[in-house]
């Protein structure tokens, strides 16, 4: 493996490798982080499907070939992005119910967003390995 990603991962920046049908970005951020890069990316862009464990991220569109993802990316840099109303709401309604709690209909929307900061997704530490990386876009 290290044969194989060793160049992509001297790279400084993103480290995506692009395939036909596919980009494969691989961040070695763990699975917290890489789930909240996945939410962040499918809240911008529905097309994309994305599958994310502790060490990448697999992306594909139904559209075929994957679109440039540093402007998505440099949005969910911002803790504007992940502030957002909106986007905190579409969020929550992305999630399956039986991730947070089996409760999490009777729970506030503040409260199950504070479920998913500290159980299920790692949206700071997401910040932090964005803001290294990319350039924020307001």
């Amino acid at each position: 493996m290290r044969g194989d990603l060793g160049p992509l991962l001297r790279e400084s920046g993103l480290a995506f490798r692009v395939e036909p049908e596919r980009v494969l970005w691989w961040t070695f951020a763990g699975g917290a982080v890489n789930h909240a890069l996945r939410q962040g990316l499918m809240l911008q862009d529905g097309r994309l499907k994305i599958v994310a464990d502790n060490f990448r991220l697999k992306i594909e569109s139904a559209e075929g070939a994957v679109g440039d993802l540093r402007e998505p990316l440099g949005r969910m840099a911002s803790p504007s992005f992940w502030d957002d109303g909106e986007n905190r709401q579409r969020l929550l309604a992305s999630l399956p119910e039986y991730r947070l709690s089996k409760f999490q209909r009777a729970l506030p929307s503040r409260f199950s967003m504070e479920m998913v900061h500290d159980h299920l997704l790692d949206i700071a530490g997401a910040i932090r390995f964005l803001e290294s990386r990319v350039a924020p876009v307001a």
